[in-house]
């Protein structure tokens, strides 16, 4: 059953472009199929599909209220061969997604900066994955990107640059382990900035 509070209702392009990723089950939605063809459908990109539902559930909040249902009325199949569980492909798919969401009105949801992180934190998150799987230039690549969207001045970037030159190589313990210590690090960095400025950390 879909928790209570992800039942969305009314606007809620803002709250579907918070998320890393898309928290609404296509198969449990009923969509007009004028308002399908009216944003142009799933988009015909193979490194969407992973990410699909979300890219299309942000172009028609952009454009129509929603209205949550809180009842059971579907099931949901679970499966070893689903593309969700492919965690590099979905982590394509929801760094493309962010992307793409440049075009969709973002201004009015946040700060540029808020959604410049967000594509950061794709691809950082992409970063990892590829470095699990071995492609060390790739993962470099998209380290850099993410430390790109930062201004000059950032903690972060210096961060990302010096993680993207000292990585050992990659295992599965050690990616997770380095995510925690970078989120870490960036939080306390956040905080220690927001003392600086006396602003006090946010929560």
């Amino acid at each position: 059953e879909t928790p209570p509070f992800e039942h969305y209702s009314d606007d809620v392009f803002c709250e579907l472009l918070s998320q890393t990723g898309c928290r609404i089950l296509t198969s449990s939605s009923m969509i007009r199929a004028q308002a399908l063809r009216a944003v142009g459908g799933f988009a015909d990109d193979a490194d969407f599909r992973s990410a699909e539902d979300w890219d299309l559930f942000l172009r028609l909040a952009r454009r129509y209220s929603f209205h949550g249902i809180d009842q059971p009325l579907v099931y949901r199949r679970m499966h070893d061969s689903m593309i969700s569980d492919d965690r590099l492909y979905g982590a394509l798919g929801r760094l493309k997604t962010m992307q793409k969401a440049r075009q969709y009105g973002w201004e009015k949801c946040m700060e540029r900066v808020e959604f410049e992180r967000k594509i950061a934190a794709r691809h950082h998150v992409y970063a990892l994955y590829l470095w699990q799987a071995g492609r060390v230039k790739a993962a470099r690549d998209h380290f850099m990107q993410a430390a790109g969207l930062y201004p000059p001045e950032a903690r972060q970037r210096r961060l990302y640059a010096l993680y993207t030159w000292l990585l050992p190589p990659a295992s599965v313990d050690w990616t997770i382990s380095l995510a925690r210590r970078l989120r870490r690090l960036m939080r306390r960095s956040a905080s220690d900035a927001a003392r600086e400025s006396g602003e006090g950390p946010r929560r």
